[in-house]
């Protein structure tokens, strides 16, 4: 998945540590994060996911003694 730079900030910023951070400093973080994205990638932030899946199966019922 390929998120623009503005997708990006709006996505870090619904982050809990970013969207606890008091206002200046949520602004600068979200700057600087833009001049990353904008400088170091162009404005196209390629982003994986990876999703675990773990699969079992039910223990088999033991009847109860009489």
């Amino acid at each position: 998945m390929t998120f623009s730079t503005g997708q990006m900030l709006a996505l870090s910023a619904t982050f809990s540590p970013v969207a606890q951070l008091p206002e200046p400093a949520r602004n600068e973080f979200l700057e600087a994060l833009r001049r990353v994205g904008d400088d170091e990638f162009a404005g196209s932030i390629p982003r994986r996911f990876l999703t675990a899946v773990y699969t079992a199966r039910s223990p088999r019922r033991m009847p109860l003694p009489a």
